[in-house]
């Protein structure tokens, strides 16, 4: 077990989910030091896949280090839920990440 704080982030979830293809965890427990993967693609180089270690939390960001990147900031995405017409009908927003 890792030594350190724990740190919890839950979903916010709008209208409805049932329907949403999201990876992501309702609930993400993280500690420093803990070995995570991307979900989301954030940049060329930083893609669903993409692994590396939770460094903490400075204010409102999530920091990760990323050895194809060094020390990122990740926010939280929103995944949607839409009707056949296009029209959201929910969402799910959380940061997109799991651990390994």
């Amino acid at each position: 077990m890792l030594p350190g704080d724990l740190f919890t982030f839950e979903a916010i979830d709008e209208g409805d989910v049932s329907g949403i293809q999201c990876p992501a965890d309702r609930v993400l427990l993280l500690k420093p030091g803990c070995k995570v993967m991307l979900l989301w693609n954030k940049s060329n180089s930083l893609v669903n896949g993409s692994q590396g270690t939770f460094v903490g939390v400075r204010g409102d960001d999530v920091v990760f280090d990323f050895a194809e990147e060094g020390c990122v900031v990740v926010k939280k995405e929103t995944w949607r839920n839409t009707s056949r017409t296009g029209y959201a009908i929910g969402s799910h927003t959380q940061v997109p990440l799991t651990l390994m």
